[in-house]
């Protein structure tokens, strides 16, 4: 114990002193780089924890929902656990009722989200209107993208994981969404496919209301449609139906939140050259209704769209700089 204690404040000192940058600057990482995952894991292996504890810890200090990591296999939570490094883009927005979206910060996001958590209570952590111009019919939507190269896969793979969550989900339409991943020089495997949803929901009935919470998980291998994933040289789109309210006199249920998590590995299609490249991630929701069988998906190099365009808002979020891969 000694000997990790003396090395691990070896670690400590010699990481301040090649990024003082951070913390005279404040500014806030995009990820984590080699050596804070280095010391994560040194820090860990001290503590006796186990692997897949570690990663999960990672992905929570890096902003995924708790109710999504813990539906990652053991296997890709192992890819993080051993990441390289770990690149992430976070952004906020509020929609409105015709599908505008505004950007906001995580600040009003996380003031916003209490709002509404709250609403139906006499807590109120602020009055409705202090800080922005809020509707009833308003959505909080946050995105989350994490690319990383791992140690436990052939050189020049990359796992994705691509993060999508509405507050006030029951202001949106349901019908089929459609999300997905992109990149230059990228061949994305099939069957490391994965997406999960989880809902929550309250339902009301003569005994009061009680919440309740919904996950959904789809792989290469169970799906029912495989005309539902689909795959071209630099991309891979899912379309999905969502749960729709249930509205009775008996015992409406009524959904809250929605939060979809999609991951892949995807390999360099030049693995013995030096090539940089983006990701781009893409939440195409439908605002109208529209036969599921009505719905198309294009994909073109790096570029997917779904159509037709005027019943489907397009959310994206993209790497704020490129990745470089060096064989």
């Amino acid at each position: 114990m000694k000997k990790c204690l003396f090395l691990l404040l070896s670690l400590l000192l010699s990481f301040v002193s090649v990024f003082p940058v951070y913390a005279a600057s404040g500014h806030e990482q995009n990820g984590m780089d080699g050596w804070e995952l280095s010391l994560k894991r040194f820090t860990a292996d001290c503590l006796g924890k186990d692997k897949t504890t570690v990663a999960e810890e990672i992905l929570l200090g890096l902003g995924f929902d708790e109710n999504l990591i813990s539906s990652l296999s053991v296997e890709k939570k192992m890819e993080i656990y051993d990441a390289k490094q770990i690149q992430t883009v976070t952004e906020y927005g509020r929609v409105s009722e015709n599908e505008t979206e505004t950007p906001i910060t995580e600040e009003e996001f996380l003031e916003e989200a209490a709002w509404l958590e709250n609403s139906s209570t006499e807590i109120q952590p602020m009055a409705q209107g202090d800080r922005w111009e809020y509707s009833s019919e308003d959505s909080l939507f946050k995105k989350m993208l994490a690319v990383f190269e791992t140690k436990n896969a052939p050189k020049g793979t990359f796992g994705i994981l691509l993060g999508y969550s509405w507050k006030n989900f029951a202001a949106r339409y349901r019908g089929e969404d459609v999300i997905s991943i992109s990149g230059e020089h990228l061949s994305f495997d099939r069957d490391t496919f994965s997406a999960t949803a989880h809902y929550t929901y309250t339902q009301t009935t003569a005994q009061g209301s009680t919440g309740h919470s919904r996950t959904d998980y789809v792989n290469s291998t169970n799906i029912e449609d495989e005309n539902k994933l689909k795959q071209d040289a630099n991309a891979i789109a899912y379309q999905f139906n969502l749960p729709n309210n249930i509205y009775t006199l008996q015992a409406p249920l009524i959904y809250s939140t929605a939060d979809f998590l999609i991951t892949v590995s995807a390999g360099i299609d030049l693995p013995e050259q030096v090539v940089q490249f983006n990701i781009y991630g893409k939440y195409f929701h439908q605002s109208l209704w529209l036969g599921s069988f009505l719905v198309n998906i294009d994909i073109s190099g790096v570029n997917v769209s779904v159509s037709p365009s005027l019943v489907y808002k397009t959310y994206s979020i993209q790497t704020n700089k490129k990745i470089k891969y060096i064989p």
